[in-house]
């Protein structure tokens, strides 16, 4: 029995499934990962589409490091150090058994190529983003980035702490006391 390849191929299985039943990645990013559309209206907000997350051309991960992973999806920090449209704030307590799960199957997805334009915004999204209406999930991290991530999910039992994690994915549009928001 090849250890590794029995190690990947039960890493693909859990990512596929926090991918198509908690984490609803191929909203924003395509069901095959190959860019999505979140708001595609240049002449008001702007262009936020989801970029290739695939081994394909075009992709925008194609040479990311764990920590490239890590910095983007938990925390709303591109590679450079800017930050990004990504909604982290959903993610800020996935544990990183949950990220490399999910890593390890859109990594397993076959590649598309496909270029995917870069965020841009329009008039209406622009004057968001000057009135502190719409702040990048790095603006909103709780800890300032400074965090030490669970290794695992915790398990998953009818209790209060596992409510408390399956609900994390919530909270960009409800905000993290589910007191709603804009």
């Amino acid at each position: 029995v090849d250890l590794n390849a029995l190690a990947t191929e039960r890493a693909v299985a859990r990512g596929k499934h926090l991918v198509e039943t908690f984490y609803g990645c191929a909203e924003c990013h395509g069901a095959d990962f190959g860019g999505g559309v979140m708001v595609d209206d240049p002449n008001t907000i702007g262009r936020l589409l989801g970029q290739n997350l695939t081994m394909g051309t075009g992709s925008r991960t194609l040479k990311y490091t764990a920590a490239d992973w890590d910095r983007m999806v938990r925390h709303g920090v591109k590679p450079d150090g800017t930050g990004s449209p990504m909604p982290s704030k959903d993610f800020f307590s996935m544990s990183d058994r949950e990220l490399s799960d999910v890593v390890s199957y859109i990594r397993s997805m076959p590649p598309v190529n496909k270029e995917v334009a870069p965020v841009s915004l329009g008039p209406i999204g622009k004057a968001l983003v000057a009135t502190g209406q719409f702040q990048l999930s790095a603006d909103h991290h709780p800890t300032k980035h400074v965090i030490e991530h669970a290794v695992l999910p915790p398990p998953a039992i009818a209790d209060a702490t596992y409510g408390k994690h399956l609900a994390q994915t919530c909270t960009g549009c409800h905000r993290a006391q589910f007191e709603g928001g804009p």
